[in-house]
């Protein structure tokens, strides 16, 4: 049948009476958009992300930044946030109607939020801030312009992010559920299917390994594209790749919902329709996480992970495994939807497997830590430390070390399981400094972990009675290094051993670069009084707008830069204007 235009009227006149049951949509009439026009999407509610689930969407911005952002309704402005990375700069407007609306990544404020920021923060002498306002200090009326498109934070593009969020628990929602101006009649898409074994004795088509399907399909229907029929024995659970699209535009977005059946029978269901932040690290339990490491592609797997709190999860039978008795033909469903209840199904057939397969044991490995248990490594240079609870699932892994001759290293490389196993909250990696290292050295020691390229990246320099420690949710491969190279501060437009004309000129940027530490704080100053710098982390670079600390004639800018590791580098330039 056609996707007529009379099914797409039927279609949004069923999404109007689904969201007209709602309190949101009782309350969402009251809000208007963020931006003018149509609202192009560049991320969803809940997409999966690298640790987290994003938590509003995306507004397009035709990849510029200025464009002008509105309240979207009348409240106040309840906080300014300003950083080098995450959000940049944020504001967020509290709502007489339970909730709080949040616009990121923001250029800069409008005027007067902009010009009380600048005073906060040299006020305080530092870009970053976090500010906390009384509802008198800014209120705002629905439509007021509150501030303009950027790029700022770690943004990977101009672009608006927008959240609603209810204010007496900060718990983001879908911000689709309140009725934007969004089109979307498209189909989400589905991409991959994998089927899993749960252990030894668990074979998918004879085999005790992942069995990935190759998926064949448009529209509404999916199908596997070799055989529509697997033969499973023991416990197996499955792994669902999709994504959603939208009309005019080629990302890929995340899906709304996701439900599994079998032969009707619901056995998982989850719904993006919102989560507490304290719920975000449960992203890396919903998805198939070693695949996505190893890939770099996501699944949705439906086995449950006994430490897996998030609910989002409606509903999960038998922790999500699949096990038949019968010979019969069981017909399996996945059924994923968008917000605006766009549907697209993939169906499959599993059937038991009455023959007898040979089991063969798993590797042996070192250590099995219980998740609901303390566990720990306790060595005379090494320490691992978890906590009871902070661990998805019980895991197995091995552990080693070596001495690695590698420049400025200074113990030996820990191999602690590898960089598919995650947890849910940080534990502790310790590693103790050899006597032997000289006093000099000690202050400049700091932990590294290798990531996917083999490089090695600063975790921590926290130094306690001669052990390095460091808090993370990887395991992988741990050691101790020593930086001993200041930053690179690098600017191009200032004459080194000469005075520079700026007077034609309305910024001065500095690029700032540490490879090994990193960057932890910078000091600028223009005629010894501290100047306010915006920092662009992911860029490298400080920016300095002229304003009213610059004075006619002759000025000195002067720079001083530290890492991580107590490094120091500085410029001095002789400015004219």
């Amino acid at each position: 049948m056609t996707y007529t235009a009379k099914h797409k009227i039927l279609k949004y006149l069923i999404v109007f009476i689904f969201l007209s049951f709602t309190k949101i949509d009782c309350l969402a009439q009251e809000f208007m958009p963020p931006m003018r026009g149509v609202m192009y999407l560049s991320g969803s509610f809940a997409e999966l992300r690298d640790g987290h689930f994003h938590s509003g969407i995306d507004i397009k911005t035709g990849g510029t930044i200025g464009k002008n952002v509105y309240a979207i309704a009348d409240g106040y402005v309840s906080r300014i946030a300003v950083s080098p990375g995450g959000f940049g700069k944020a504001l967020y407007i509290v709502h007489p109607n339970g909730y709080t609306s949040v616009y990121a990544h923001l250029d800069h404020f409008n005027k007067d939020i902009d010009k009380y920021v600048k005073d906060y923060q040299y006020s305080k002498k530092s870009f970053e801030v976090n500010i906390f306002l009384s509802t008198e200090t800014f209120p705002v009326k629905q439509g007021d312009l509150i501030a303009i498109s950027g790029n700022s934070g770690s943004s990977g593009g101009p672009h608006l992010h927008f959240e609603i969020r209810s204010t007496s628990d900060e718990k983001p929602l879908n911000p689709l559920l309140f009725n934007f101006p969004v089109k979307d009649w498209t189909r989400p898409k589905v991409t991959h299917l994998n089927i899993y074994p749960y252990d030894e004795s668990a074979f998918i088509n004879g085999e005790n390994k992942i069995f990935n399907c190759e998926i064949a399909g448009w529209g509404e229907g999916y199908r596997l594209a070799k055989k529509d029929t697997i033969s499973i024995k023991g416990s197996v659970y499955l792994g669902i790749g999709t994504h959603d699209a939208m009309n005019d535009i080629n990302n890929k977005n995340g899906i709304y919902s996701i439900d599994c059946t079998i032969d009707n029978d619901t056995i998982y269901s989850f719904v993006a329709d919102g989560f507490l932040f304290s719920e975000t690290r449960y992203i890396n339990s919903i998805i198939d996480y070693p695949t996505y490491i190893d890939k770099k592609y996501r699944v949705y797997k439906t086995y449950f992970e006994p430490n897996n709190k998030l609910k989002m999860l409606r509903y999960i039978k038998n922790n999500g495994l699949i096990e038949l008795e019968d010979n019969e033909y069981h017909t399996v469903k996945f059924i994923i939807k968008d917000t605006y209840l766009n549907t697209s199904i993939l169906t499959f057939t599993l059937v038991n497997d009455d023959k007898s397969y040979e089991i063969i044991p798993t590797n042996s490995f070192d250590y099995n830590f219980i998740y609901n248990q303390n566990n720990e490594i306790i060595f005379d240079d090494f320490k691992l430390e978890i906590s009871a609870g902070k661990l998805f699932d019980n895991i197995k892994f091995n552990f080693s070390k070596e001495y690695i001759d590698i420049k400025n290293i200074y113990s030996n490389v820990y191999y602690v399981g590898d960089r598919t196993i995650t947890s849910f909250s940080p534990f502790k990696i310790s590693i103790k400094i050899d006597n032997e290292i000289s006093d000099d050295i000690k202050p400049r020691l700091y932990m590294a972990t290798q990531n996917s390229k083999g490089d090695w990246v600063y975790c921590s320099n926290n130094n306690s009675n001669g052990w390095i420690t460091t808090n993370t949710r990887n395991f992988g491969n741990f050691a101790l290094f020593c930086d001993i190279t200041p930053p690179t501060i690098t600017c191009k437009s200032l004459n080194k051993d000469s005075e520079t004309n700026i007077s034609q000129s309305k910024e001065i940027k500095v690029t700032i670069i540490d490879k090994e530490s990193g960057i932890c704080s910078y000091t600028p100053t223009l005629n010894n009084e501290w100047i306010l710098m915006d920092y662009d982390a992911k860029n490298n670079l400080l920016t300095y707008s002229f304003d009213n600390k610059l004075r006619k004639g002759k000025n000195i800018f002067k720079l001083v830069v530290k890492d991580n590791c107590g490094n120091i580098s500085e410029i001095e330039r002789k400015l004219i204007y």
